[in-house]
């Protein structure tokens, strides 16, 4: 799965979650089972996910493992090393 058809589909999740600011159990799974299928095709062994909407949180959750040699989840509190990204788009501005 690439990268842009991910994005895609949660861009289009977010229009068919309307104005009630939450998801459905049918789209939460959607979004469980390609997020997982992601993670799989690109070795990535934790990720957390958040969808904003009108500037509500719809969404917040973690998949994956965050240390997969302890077997700890990913949760709402997981912090992530970015500073290499930050850095790259910082210097694209």
């Amino acid at each position: 799965m690439e990268s842009s058809y991910l994005l895609t589909l949660l861009l289009a999740l977010g229009f068919t979650i309307g104005s009630s600011l939450s998801l459905t159990q049918q789209e939460s799974e959607l979004i469980d089972a390609v997020i997982e299928e992601y993670q799989i095709k690109n070795f990535i062994p934790g990720l957390a996910l958040s969808v904003v909407q009108n500037g509500e949180t719809v969404l917040v959750k973690g998949f994956g493992k965050r240390n997969v040699g302890e077997n700890l989840d990913v949760d709402n509190n997981t912090l992530f090393a970015i500073g290499s990204v930050t850095k790259v788009r910082l210097q694209a501005f």
